[in-house]
């Protein structure tokens, strides 16, 4: 894919790198695109495909920055969910926010995000929402996004 992966493009800090250009309502519009890869693979495919890990590296991007799904396989980064885990917990967005973003973005958006990935991290398959409730949260973090500054929530 022409931008590589989202692991790519937020980690990378070089004077090239997109991790300055990607606001938040960008970032909701990426997780959105790979919930509805996900949901494709989970409910539109014909076959039963078992696609290991959601993770960054496993989101690539293509030119107009619209991501697309690959199936992977986990790579240890359960260190990283206990972390945001602890900080999610105690209320600490701003912990674990990049802080490239900034003043960019509403933290309800943010938080209605947090709380989502906590819910889809749960160690117990049937504890994680379904897709179609992944996507309904991500777009209503849109909505927040949109509506910021408008005194809507």
């Amino acid at each position: 894919m022409h931008n590589g992966s989202l692991r790519k493009q937020l980690d990378d800090t070089g004077p090239s790198s997109l991790q300055s250009n990607l606001n938040w309502s960008q970032r909701l519009q990426i997780a959105k695109n790979a919930a509805r890869g996900i949901e494709y693979i989970h409910c539109g495919h014909a076959a039963v495909v078992v696609h290991g890990d959601s993770k960054r590296d496993n989101i690539l991007l293509d030119d107009s920055m619209r991501a697309r799904f690959q199936a992977g396989t986990d790579d240890g980064s359960q260190m990283i969910v206990e972390w945001a885990d602890s900080h999610i917990g105690t209320g600490d967005i701003q912990a674990i926010m990049d802080p490239s973003l900034g003043e960019d973005c509403d933290v309800k958006s943010v938080e209605r995000i947090a709380a989502l990935a906590k819910k889809c991290v749960k160690p117990q398959l049937v504890e994680r929402p379904p897709i179609s409730t992944i996507l309904e949260e991500i777009q209503r973090a849109i909505s927040v996004e949109i509506n910021k500054g408008k005194g809507i929530h």
